[in-house]
């Protein structure tokens, strides 16, 4: 099993990080939605959160249930297999991987299983269109593309919208959007 170096993602997150704990409650449950390795998951469960993690890939939850603590689930933002609500949603580099046709359904799933006032996180990769990168489609944003999507799915309240450091992606270099906001 490949092992994965924490400190290379650490530096953008921990900005990201304090702004979506401020606004959550204490011991609030949180849905880490494409949790990857379980890095968030498992800052969040320190943190004192009760904490899901859900990733449609088996290969990387088999790496993150080393993490002690959160409750890992297979699953994906199209396809959420929960009947509980969260506090919060934490969408690190995960909702551009959703294609744009499918972008509004998926982010009405999301808004459904966050209690009222529940926060919502989601971090995409500045640029235009959709690409394959790596084998993989990547569904690239602007900040008036993801405000216009926001507010055309209706239910959020965006509280805060910025900028990234650079990412090398393939042959593509760029800005990380960060996003909160909170259900209405």
């Amino acid at each position: 099993m490949k092992k994965v170096n924490k400190n290379y993602f650490m530096a953008p997150r921990a900005l990201a990080r304090e702004r979506f704990l401020e606004l959550m409650p204490a011991h609030g449950r949180i849905l880490d939605l494409g949790c990857g390795a379980g890095f968030d998951a498992e800052h969040f469960f320190s943190a004192g959160y009760e904490v899901v993690g859900m990733d449609p890939s088996e290969q990387m939850l088999s790496i993150a249930k080393n993490v002690v603590g959160p409750i890992y689930v297979l699953g994906s933002a199209e396809h959420m297999p929960f009947s509980m609500q969260f506090h919060g949603i934490w969408a690190r580099a995960s909702l551009m991987y959703v294609p744009r046709s499918s972008e509004c359904a998926t982010l009405q799933i999301i808004i459904k299983q966050l209690y009222r006032g529940g926060v919502f996180y989601m971090s995409v990769l500045e640029g235009e269109g959709e690409h394959i990168l790596n084998a993989t489609l990547v569904n690239f944003f602007t900040i008036d593309r993801l405000v216009k999507l926001i507010d055309s799915v209706g239910g959020l309240k965006l509280t805060n919208i910025w900028r990234a450091r650079r990412f090398h992606l393939g042959n593509r270099a760029g800005y990380w959007i960060n996003c909160l906001a909170q259900r209405e």
